[in-house]
């Protein structure tokens, strides 16, 4: 099947421009609080909405034992550190220099499903696909000097 369907393409749109004004929000809030505060209430508010509406449609969380939430709480403090680096990053340099690295995840994700799931991940596809992101990023971070002639 072919074609734009909201649940496929629309939501990814969606998820980018909130993506985006979620960067411009970060970017303007830690010029005068700490990143980890900022950070901070982003995640608890961003918690709290995820689940009121896992609730509001019937989800539950099923622990299996100690080691899931020794699991839970491990990619709590990874998900905080990460995030509260990000805001940092936000604080002292431009918006879109680093909203770009984040076309880096794909890439990562890649690299670690060949290492953890020992994938396949050296495809002419994948390879293309890097080179067009690291070229993005390149093109986006360079300096260029352009001369304009006086008359």
């Amino acid at each position: 099947m072919s074609g734009f369907s909201f649940q496929g393409e629309g939501l990814a749109a969606l998820s980018s421009v909130c993506f985006a004004v979620g960067h411009f929000c970060s970017k303007r809030l830690t010029n005068t609080e700490k990143p980890s505060v900022v950070t901070g209430w982003q995640m608890l508010i961003g918690g709290l909405i995820l689940i009121i509406v896992g609730y509001t449609f019937n989800g539950r969380i099923i622990f299996y034992g100690i080691k899931c939430l020794y699991i839970i709480i491990y990619l709590a403090i990874l998900s905080a550190v990460a995030y509260t680096i990000w805001s940092t990053m936000l604080k002292y340099n431009p918006v879109y220099k680093i909203s770009v690295f984040h076309l880096l995840t794909p890439i990562f994700g890649a690299i670690l499903s060949g290492i953890i799931l020992a994938e396949n991940v050296l495809t002419i596809a994948n390879i293309g696909s890097l080179l067009l992101v690291c070229t993005g990023i390149w093109l986006v971070n360079k300096k260029t000097v352009i001369k304009i002639k006086q008359i």
